[in-house]
């Protein structure tokens, strides 16, 4: 997931995230990211974009409404809005269609809780030794090897990631 940088915004409101800064530049002079580039990032970060719009989070009796609004002085009163708390924001700019902050939001991948459960089981045979030897799980009389503690785990994690239980940062 792409690393969320302290958001430092322009006079006008706006900010650009490094790395997504870096991605634009290298497109050239292009007004519309390709559908190919967009979903390489999304697959290299493991992360789904989001955007939030200034017409569906701002009241017309708000600062943010009278400065950019009914003074044209940008947007920097527009407080951010992230649709997740793990979220990172890419970007805040203006379009045709008024401001959006475009997030993003890091995803659950059957990847992810491998290499989540690779890791879970590593630790757990650094801690108690190889696989062969017996382990009593935490307030449990259930005795039984690491290599069937392990797959427990893998079950009960793949489980909750088909019903859709399981959160990004599981």
């Amino acid at each position: 997931m792409i690393e969320a940088v302290e958001v430092v915004r322009e006079k006008d409101g706006s900010f650009t995230h490094p790395e997504w800064e870096a991605l634009i530049d290298s497109l050239g002079d292009v007004e519309i990211i390709p559908t190919n580039i967009i979903q390489l990032f999304k697959k290299a970060n493991g992360c789904k974009l989001q955007s939030v719009s200034f017409e569906s989070t701002v009241d017309e009796d708000s600062p943010a409404y009278e400065e950019y609004v009914e003074r044209g002085n940008g947007f920097s009163r527009w407080e951010l809005a992230p649709p997740s708390a793990d979220a990172v924001l890419l970007s805040i700019h203006d379009t045709e269609d008024g401001p959006f902050q475009l997030w993003a939001v890091p995803v659950v991948s059957a990847d992810s809780i491998v290499g989540k459960l690779a890791a879970e089981y590593q630790a757990h045979v650094s801690a108690r030794g190889r696989p062969s030897l017996m382990y009593r799980a935490p307030d449990s009389g259930l005795e039984t090897d690491n290599f069937v503690f392990v797959s427990v785990r893998l079950l009960e994690e793949a489980r909750k990631f088909v019903a859709g239980e399981v959160s990004a940062n599981a």
